[in-house]
């Protein structure tokens, strides 16, 4: 991958996140209960929302370069069905961890009544702008079953042109009535084009989606009470550096700044997630 950055966010992305790298050097190698395999799904999606993302700013440094992947509208439905996944594999795994009376199906952090099985400090986590959040992913998600999106440009005065992304039809209006709810948190580059839909930049749409998500992510796992008590002796905590030279808080800081979650992920001590 261009820039050498697939080895940095599959290496990397587990340490970024204090409370899931622990929970997983916590778990037993061999551990087979169904909720750390559907965390480690969800896990598994935020790598690749990280690795969609890189790949829309490379694509925007070099827009019309030969690249080995999607166009930015094609990377950014997937980006949607990635996030929409990730969530739905915590939700489960929350689920089945709580030992909630509730189908698989109907696991998911929109079902009201499945969120009012949560313990409130879930439920602080999954606020209001949280769901609107989430309601924002699924209209991009939805645009893989119905009407894709479009793309578009503009250029300046330099002869410079930027790629944009059109959602058009009933998704663009639901999706103009959320966005003041999204700020400052969310901002996706909006040029309002009336009747034909809304225009996004596919650059700010990555650069605060993706840390947004990953923050609630971490949010989430973090407030959720993991029946987990042991400790792996061959994998080392946030808090021990020695034979990880990864592991070192500043390193691990400087890439949450290079990927922008650095308002939405802290190591303890540092504040709070959200």
């Amino acid at each position: 991958m261009p820039l050498g950055l697939q080895s940095l966010e599959i290496m990397e992305s587990w340490r970024l996140l204090p409370r899931t790298h622990d929970l997983f050097g916590a778990a037993k190698s061999n551990d087979s209960e169904k909720w750390l395999s559907r965390l480690r799904v969800g896990f598994a999606r935020v790598q690749r929302c990280l690795r969609i993302r890189d790949r829309i700013l490379v694509r925007a440094i070099n827009p019309e370069g030969t690249l080995p992947f999607d166009s930015p509208d094609a990377l950014v439905e997937g980006l949607a069905l990635q996030i929409s996944g990730m969530f739905d594999s915590l939700a489960v795994a929350v689920g089945e961890v709580l030992a909630l009376d509730v189908s698989g199906q109907s696991a998911r952090f929109s079902n009201r009544s499945y969120r009012r099985m949560l313990p409130h400090d879930i439920r602080l986590v999954i606020n209001q702008r949280a769901l609107r959040f989430l309601t924002a992913i699924s209209l991009l998600r939805n645009t893989i079953h119905g009407e894709p999106l479009g793309a578009a440009a503009r250029g300046d005065d330099r002869g410079a042109v930027e790629r944009l992304l059109v959602l058009v039809s009933a998704e663009a209006d639901e999706l103009r009535q959320i966005l003041p709810i999204l700020r400052p948190d969310i901002e996706l580059g909006v040029t309002d084009l009336g009747n034909l839909g809304i225009a996004l930049d596919p650059v700010q749409v990555v650069e605060t989606i993706v840390p947004f998500a990953v923050g609630l992510f971490e949010g989430i796992v973090s407030a959720t009470p993991w029946p987990v008590t042991n400790e792996r002796p061959d994998r080392p905590r946030l808090d021990d550096p020695i034979g990880d030279p990864y592991n070192f808080p500043l390193f691990r800081e400087q890439n949450r700044l290079y990927y922008g979650l650095g308002r939405f992920v802290r190591d303890p001590g540092q504040g709070n997630n959200r």
